[in-house]
């Protein structure tokens, strides 16, 4: 766990109850979860939610129907921003929202490039043009690998949410 402090993640249930949170928390149909919710479709302990690296993440215990975001199920996942968790392909639909603005997910920092002879032709901005043109390919390039990492995929789709948001 990253020892700075969570930002409150707000979780809104379908009947418009809203739960606030700091802290690692479980979701599921057992009475101890901290986000109840009493149906058959939802396992005793469904899912885990808590803040690591700076983020809030959701991840699965192996429920028998599994957690969707974007119609995907998925194992692990950042929450970031506004968003909609189902739990199981067509079961309850929670809503969340991270409410400190200046909590966003966490990207990777560049590999320094490899050391090339000085030239009076290479220039800091053509260094920097070659890495943004590197990542633009790797994240929002057409030949988009299906098999691409959790983080990868998570920064496309909020990509393809802006670009559908300002269409």
């Amino acid at each position: 766990m990253n020892a700075s402090a969570p930002a409150v993640l707000r979780i809104t249930l379908a009947q418009g109850t809203s739960l606030e949170f700091n802290q690692p928390f479980t979701i599921g149909r057992h009475s101890a979860c901290a986000v109840c919710i009493p149906e058959s479709v939802v396992s005793r302990r469904h899912a885990d939610v808590f803040w690591e690296e700076g983020q809030w993440w959701i991840q699965d215990r192996q429920s028998a129907n599994g957690i969707f975001i974007d119609g995907q199920r998925i194992e692990r996942a950042v929450l970031f921003g506004t968003g909609q968790i189902r739990l199981g392909a067509a079961g309850p639909l929670l809503a969340f929202d991270v409410l400190r603005a200046e909590v966003t997910p966490v990207m990777p920092v560049p590999p320094d490039p490899p050391k090339r002879p000085e030239s009076p032709a290479t220039t800091h901005a053509t260094t920097v043009q070659l890495d943004l043109d590197h990542y633009k390919e790797h994240y929002f390039g057409k030949t988009l690998d299906q098999t691409a990492g959790e983080h990868t995929i998570m920064v496309r789709r909020a990509f393809a949410r802006c670009r559908s948001a300002s269409a």
